[in-house]
Order: structure tokens, then sequence, then C-alpha cells
């Protein structure tokens, strides 16, 4: 490769970083958990980072329609089922945040 081959492939590639690494997403219409309740709110997603400071540009948006999101090693879902005492729920809610899961 010449000079001028390697200056357009630097270029080429460039302006594929910046059509489809460096989109901004909006996330809109999610209950979104703070680690204490469920709040609605919307994030937005900046060179891959999520963040609740809106960004000057959105190049798209996904409406959550309402739907819940958990963040990772949050328990979305479980068959524990026996918490038939504050004892019981205490262990097994002890046993959860001690792997870091809440």
């Amino acid at each position: 490769m010449n000079r001028a081959q390697v200056l357009q492939r630097i270029a080429e590639d460039s302006r594929f970083f910046l059509r489809n690494m460096a989109k901004t997403y909006a996330f809109i219409n999610g209950q979104w958990f703070d680690g204490q309740r469920f709040r609605s709110k919307s994030f937005y997603s900046v060179n891959g980072v999520l963040t609740s400071k809106k960004p000057i540009r959105v190049d798209s948006v996904i409406d959550l329609g309402g739907k819940y999101v958990s963040p990772p090693f949050g328990e979305a879902h479980n068959h524990n089922l026996d918490w038939s005492s504050n004892e019981q729920f205490a262990r097994i809610r002890g046993m959860y945040l001690k792997d870091g899961i809440f």
C-alpha cells in the first residue's frame, strides 16, 4: 500500500466508526431499578456508556413501553418460595446479598 492508499483506508475506517460505533441511543419510558425501587426514567447510551445525561445528538430512540429494567446481577426471577418467616427471608436475602445480587 502506498501512502495515499493508507490515508484513504484510515479515512474509510474513521467514517465507519462514526457511522456505526459512535451512535447514541435514547432508552425512554422504562422503569429503571435504582437499588431501592423502580423509577420511570430515560437513559442514554453514548459511546457505549450508559448515562442519564441527555446528549446533544440522539441517533436512535428505543421505547421500552413501561417495561422494567433490572441491572446486571439483579435478581429479576427466582424460585425461592419458602419465605415463611422473617428468619427465612433474612437468610435468603443474606445469601443473595453475599453473592452481590440485589
